[in-house]
């Protein structure tokens, strides 16, 4: 039962959850960014680990997703710095590769969650006053 892929599991578990804690902490927009790209990073090292420990294939779709995150993320963070950064057309981009990411790696109606988190997240980072 407590195989190391299991321990990895729930140590990154609890890392997300208290990275997410912190990122409402910070009225930064740049602070929330970057714990973000920092939950995104741990949290496809915990898909991975999840993965190993039970199986469960639809855990690929919370790893792709962050994995577009992480881009997302960085390139939300060079929106008040460059002009190409700041365009609608990276929202509309990550949408659609979020929905994208759906079809792709479909397991039945729960790899519906990560997908809708991360499209109504998706917004809320997109905007530049975090309030």
């Amino acid at each position: 039962m407590w195989t190391p892929w299991y321990i990895a599991a729930f140590a990154t578990g609890i890392i997300t959850i208290i990275v997410t804690i912190f990122s409402f902490l910070f009225p930064s927009r740049k602070i929330t960014l970057l714990l973000r790209f920092t939950f995104d990073a741990v949290s496809i090292v915990n898909g991975i680990c999840v993965y190993y420990a039970t199986g469960v294939t639809a855990i690929w779709s919370v790893v792709a997703v962050d994995a577009v995150g992480i881009v997302r993320d960085v390139i939300y963070l060079f929106r008040v710095k460059y002009k190409w950064a700041d365009k609608l057309f990276w929202l509309f981009l990550f949408e659609a590769i979020f929905a994208a990411s759906l079809i792709i790696t479909w397991d039945g109606p729960i790899a519906l969650l990560p997908v809708i988190g991360s499209l109504i997240c998706n917004v809320a980072l997109y905007l530049k006053d975090v309030k």
